[in-house]
């Protein structure tokens, strides 16, 4: 999976914002919210690069901060690409 470029993670409070800036916006209709957890991967994929990032990256970066096993961490990371890829906001 590819992170698309043109976002910018932002935070009011205890809530994170993916909002859409520079030439390469995506057109939506709605804001894109994340959790904790999900900002967390977006700002791991955007250290990494960006690119060729694989569920089992993002479950490896999820055990590494949280408290989680290796079997729910991919099949959380499977369902963030999922949501990114329907969202727009990431490509396989």
């Amino acid at each position: 999976m590819n992170i698309k470029k043109g976002f910018k993670l932002s935070s009011i409070g205890d809530e994170w914002m993916l909002l859409a800036v520079g030439a390469e916006q995506v057109n939506f209709d709605r804001m894109i919210t994340m959790n904790e957890t999900a900002a967390f991967l977006w700002q791991k994929c955007h250290e990494y690069g960006g690119k060729n990032i694989t569920p089992e990256m993002m479950a490896d970066w999820l055990c590494d901060e949280y408290d989680v096993t290796r079997t729910l961490a991919l099949e959380d990371a499977k369902l963030v690409i999922a949501d990114w890829i329907e969202v727009g906001i990431a490509v396989e």
